[in-house]
């Protein structure tokens, strides 16, 4: 009896909020239904399947790294509790309220000012990604090492490197948004597309589930925003074809391009990638040559449920977190060469590996360096037990509330860009979520939304005043 309680609770609590976002989804258009429409997709990939997946096999998982259903079952309570705080301080902020221009694009218009925008972003994208897909670590020592603190030596370098990290993301939205939308020239949409297909390939060579699943997310969203039926079809069909990649990417990958292929050219490299591919359609393990079950393998690495409890128990057990992430987060915007020992944002220590998204890893028992997927109940909890997880979702769903209503009002690109760089703190599985820690929207401020903000600012002062252009007519 208590095995059917369990089972059903996990069945019932685990469809909660993607039932709520999709309920949402109908009553919101523009860049609210974008966001929305991920985090529905999100919640389900990452919350709903795996459990389900649990439930149908008797929680074979659970019970392979220890993890108690009855732990579950709380952070599925905690997580539902959050959802449910989020949409009344969505509901209670009214529209209205938040005040912004307005801009009236119509249906095939937009300012040549939007078009400079997009053109600049993209253009800025191209040699990222370029470097991302082909600047390679050499050696699985600089992968282990990824997360390490970078100390610049100078002012220039610091600020070159903040650039080419604050213009990673919104240039591979403004990418993927110019390519699903039919306004833009073909040339600009022809290296957006270069722009996301060079994020899969660096993403098939470093082992990165993530930089797959970033392009195509976005790409399937913009195109069900455009109706551009072609690209969702192309991009459907890419997703279930990079899903034969599922088991072999990550640590199987980096181990065999870094140790089994030392030495060997990105052109070998590169061949090793197409021959797992092609072995992962067939069906077949790429590391023993015997069938694998996909299903089991995509429920064994959407681990938020699983790897929430770690969070739960640390605040349990005296451990949690206390105002410490959500204050290294104010005080971000500090350069570290004034300040070399200034905590990274969500972190406990000066380390990067004191945030939850390695803490959570280390639980199991695995090395330093592994980053894992958590919940964002889970983080609040972690933070300060159910009345933190209370009043986090409730400010949550208040400040995207904000967000997405400037956003909309906004409209535009820029619109785009910043609301779903606001949904990007949790890009560890590659899909963007409104569901974020509250901490993380002061760092995605400052390194993401920011950058773009003055930017379009710039080119708007520049190029004063905005002219209307009307593709539909040319």
């Amino acid at each position: 009896m208590e095995k059917i309680i369990m089972s059903t609770s996990v069945l019932f609590l685990s469809m909660i909020s993607p039932v709520i976002f999709l309920w949402l989804n109908r009553y919101f258009s523009g860049r609210t239904h974008v966001v929305f429409g991920l985090t529905f997709f999100y919640e389900i990939a990452f919350v709903t399947f795996p459990m389900y997946y649990s439930v149908i096999t008797g929680f074979e998982l659970e019970r392979q790294i220890g993890v108690d259903v009855q732990d579950i079952v709380i952070v599925l309570m905690g997580h539902t509790l959050f959802v449910i705080m989020f949409l009344l301080g969505f509901v209670l902020i009214k529209s209205s309220s938040v005040k912004v221009t307005k801009y009236n694009y119509g249906i095939w218009g937009m300012t040549s000012n939007e078009r400079k925008l997009a053109t600049t972003l993209v253009v800025i994208g191209l040699p990222i990604t370029l470097k991302l897909a082909l600047a390679m670590p050499t050696e699985l020592d600089d992968i282990i090492h990824h997360a390490e603190i970078i100390r610049h030596e100078n002012v220039g370098e610091m600020l070159l490197s903040w650039l080419w990290q604050a213009f990673e993301y919104p240039s591979l939205i403004a990418a993927c948004y110019v390519v699903a939308d039919m306004k833009y020239s073909k040339g600009i949409r022809a290296i957006g597309v270069g722009i996301a297909g060079l994020y899969i390939v660096a993403g098939l060579m470093r082992g990165f589930r993530g930089h797959l699943a970033r392009p195509l997310s976005l790409l399937l969203a913009f195109g069900l925003l455009k109706k551009n039926r072609k690209l969702v079809v192309i991009t459907g069909l890419l997703a279930i074809l990079g899903l034969s990649m599922f088991s072999f990417l990550q640590y199987t990958m980096r181990w065999e391009i870094y140790t089994g292929l030392y030495g060997a050219s990105y052109a070998e490299k590169l061949r090793f990638v197409g021959k797992a591919f092609i072995d992962g359609i067939v069906g077949k393990s790429q590391t023993t040559g015997y069938s694998s079950e996909l299903l089991g393998e995509m429920a064994i690495r959407a681990e938020d449920v699983r790897n929430s409890v770690f969070l739960y128990s640390l605040y349990d057990n005296g451990n949690g977190a206390g105002a410490k992430p959500l204050l290294s987060a104010l005080y971000f915007p500090v350069p570290r060469i004034i300040w070399a020992e200034k905590r990274p944002p969500g972190s406990m220590d000066e380390t990067n590996y004191g945030s939850a998204m390695f803490l959570v890893q280390r639980g199991k028992g695995s090395p330093l360096d592994q980053m894992g997927p958590f919940l964002a109940s889970a983080h609040a909890y972690w933070e300060g037990g159910w009345i933190w997880v209370i009043l986090a979702g409730f400010f949550t769903g208040i400040l995207w509330k904000i967000i997405l209503s400037w956003c909309d009002a906004r409209g535009g690109l820029v619109g785009v860009i910043v609301a779903v760089s606001f949904a990007a703190s949790l890009l560890t599985n590659g899909i963007p979520t409104c569901l974020q820690p509250l901490y993380a929207f002061f760092p995605i401020f400052w390194s993401k939304v920011l950058p773009v903000l003055v930017l379009a600012k710039v080119i708007n002062k520049w190029f004063s005043p905005t002219r209307m252009v009307d593709y539909k007519k040319s």
